[in-house]
């Protein structure tokens, strides 16, 4: 069974370089570069929801705040009436409202690590894209350079229209370049 997945497997991947030299170079890596640009715009929205929900962890975390400086305000209000039965059912929010805040504080240390690190990557992800980009730009401008100079040539010789060189010509022109090179 190995055997065949094996020769599956090289079969597979001798089509795939078949192909690559089938296929425009030029069209693969323009191809490639879409591909990056559209990873890294997607990279750009998943750091944006990240950035949000920091934005809204950073709110509840304040509201949190604000409920216990409430309710602190409340116990004191029990503990001068002496109304320990009220002050224990504040105590109990209290305490789960300090829960809550310690799940979220974790929760925005994650996020803002992940945040950090999304930053990171995106900066180095831009900067190999322009360095890719670059790259891509001196290959297709040589590339072109080099069809303009293989039809270079074809280009003149078109536009002078049909030469006349029969086998005398080339008879003579073969004997001056052997007598040039010095050729017996």
């Amino acid at each position: 069974m190995t055997l065949i997945i094996r020769l599956a497997r090289l079969f597979k991947a001798d089509f795939h370089r078949v192909l690559d030299h089938i296929e425009e170079p030029e069209a693969l890596l323009l191809h490639a570069i879409r591909e990056m640009q559209d990873s890294l715009e997607q990279a750009e929205i998943n750091l944006d929801n990240s950035e949000q929900r920091d934005r809204e962890l950073t709110s509840r975390l304040s509201e949190l705040k604000e409920s216990l400086d409430a309710i602190d305000g409340q116990l004191d209000l029990c503990f001068e009436a002496n109304n320990e039965s009220l002050a224990r059912g504040l105590v109990k929010r209290k305490l789960e409202a300090n829960v809550l805040r310690k799940r979220l504080s974790a929760q925005q240390s994650i996020i803002q690590q992940s945040i950090s690190q999304q930053r990171e990557a995106l900066t180095q992800n831009q900067l190999r894209l322009e360095h890719l980009r670059q790259k891509a730009d001196t290959y297709i401008s040589r590339q072109k350079d080099c069809k303009d100079n293989d039809s270079g040539i074809d280009s003149i010789l078109a536009g002078v229209g049909t030469l006349a060189v029969d086998d005398t010509d080339i008879d003579v022109a073969i004997l001056h370049e052997k007598k040039a090179r010095n050729v017996p």
